[in-house]
């Protein structure tokens, strides 16, 4: 996991999540630039006795000049390109973003063979026309993968993701994710969506030409990981129809963190009007959709099955 400051109380919720659902042994490696001492401190108490937790230092200046555009996202993400070298003796890792909770057994994602590739990776809901753009036939979200780190030392996976990626900057919508695509376009293969169901999947059923219909409305409703995507975070939409159907479980797993008091803030930051404006603006009368309606009861439920 890759983590500032800031995202710190989501990357311990990230982590409560896997505690909670994983019955092997865990290792957490936290890639950071100059994380403070106590917030390091609180991640280290966040996994207690359950899972061993190292920081790992990244040098931010690899990153300068890489210019990422959408405000949800930060530099932080690229750090994953150090993952394979910064730790040679391991030959395979899970990768999670900080706006992930895990409903599942990460040791299943784990037990997948990548043996002939770099990664193991799962669909993103997106464009056909952006994907076409960047050359590519498929696309994967990059928050949630199966990294074959011995093949990506092998291949120098790095030294190709940072090139890409300064080709891309300040070109590309979504800097690190559209360099993974690309370098590892052919070396991968593909999981099933329910490893990692993106924030579009509860909005609508997407069609795909790759999944069944009923593998994606399966993840929307029983996912092994819910990844928070966009901009629509449970600490920004904490609460009303417009809410993640999945919040109630992010705000369950903080509530077993350091952080627990964290949640008070983001309700009360919270502001209706402007967020039904700005969600109303982005996904035009999404109030017809019957997924939308099906997703609400689907919160419903989930406030019942996670209550702090």
């Amino acid at each position: 996991m890759a983590c500032d400051a800031n995202y710190a109380p989501h990357l311990c919720a990230a982590m409560a999540s896997v505690m909670d659902n994983t019955r092997r042994d865990l290792r957490f490696n936290i890639l950071s630039n100059a994380l403070p001492e106590e917030i390091r401190a609180k991640i280290a108490e966040c996994a207690g006795t359950c899972a061993e937790v190292e920081f790992l230092e990244i040098d931010k200046s690899l990153f300068a000049g890489f210019d990422v555009k959408l405000k949800h996202l930060s530099i932080e993400a690229c750090y994953r390109y150090c993952a394979a070298k910064i730790r040679p003796e391991l030959a395979k890792a899970v990768y999670l973003d900080c706006d992930t909770v895990v409903l599942g057994d990460i040791g299943e994602l784990f037990d997948f063979d990548i043996s002939g590739v770099c990664a193991g990776v799962v669909d993103d809901v997106i464009k056909e026309s952006y994907v076409k753009s960047l050359g590519l036939g498929r696309y994967f979200n990059s928050g949630v993968m199966l990294l074959n780190l011995a093949k990506m030392r092998e291949t120098r996976a790095d030294e190709r993701l940072f090139k890409k990626t300064a080709e891309l900057s300040g070109k590309s919508r979504y800097l690190d994710q559209d360099a993974l695509n690309i370098v590892f376009a052919g070396d991968e293969i593909f999981l099933p969506q329910k490893w990692n169901a993106v924030a579009p999947l509860f909005r609508r059923i997407p069609k795909s030409k790759f999944a069944p219909p009923r593998e994606l409305a399966e993840a929307a409703e029983n996912p092994a990981i819910a990844h928070f995507t966009g901009p629509d975070k449970p600490w920004k939409i904490p609460r009303s129809m417009l809410a993640h159907p999945f919040a109630p479980a992010y705000f369950y797993y903080l509530s077993k963190t350091p952080f627990a008091a964290e949640a008070q803030k983001f309700r009360a930051a919270f502001r209706p009007l402007p967020a039904l404006a700005n969600y109303f603006k982005r996904h035009l009368f999404f109030f017809l959709r019957p997924q939308f309606w099906k997703m609400r009861r689907l919160r419903a439920r989930n406030l019942e099955r996670f209550r702090t």
